[in-house]
């Protein structure tokens, strides 16, 4: 029986979600895999040069900027590779400028 599960195994297709997707620096964002097809290796890359091996990671976003998250999953059977452009957006810790009433005109 597990020579024929093995015979049968798919492809894997590549899925994941992320929590927080915007936010303001330091941002860090859990990624989470919702990849089908029992995948048994995972490469993540963030959109800011940093990689992971790891099944679920945790990254750090210390630069404002919209990021692009590519996750590539691999078995047996194959690889699939998902891509979401712009998907993590990070804002700066800025405050808009407050203007003082002795600006105002009488």
């Amino acid at each position: 029986m597990s020579q024929y599960l093995k015979n049968e195994i798919a492809k894997p297709v590549a899925a994941f979600s992320a929590y927080f997707t915007s936010g303001k620096a330091p941002l860090t964002v859990v990624f989470t895999d919702k990849s089908a097809g029992l995948p048994e290796k995972w490469k993540w890359s963030f959109g800011d040069g940093i990689t992971s091996r790891e099944q679920n990671p945790k990254h750090q976003y210390s630069q404002e900027g919209n990021y692009k998250i590519t996750l590539t999953v691999t078995n047996v059977a194959g690889s699939s590779t998902v891509t979401k452009t712009n998907y993590i957006k990070v804002t700066t810790n800025t405050k808009p400028s407050i203007y003082s009433e002795s600006k105002i005109n009488p």
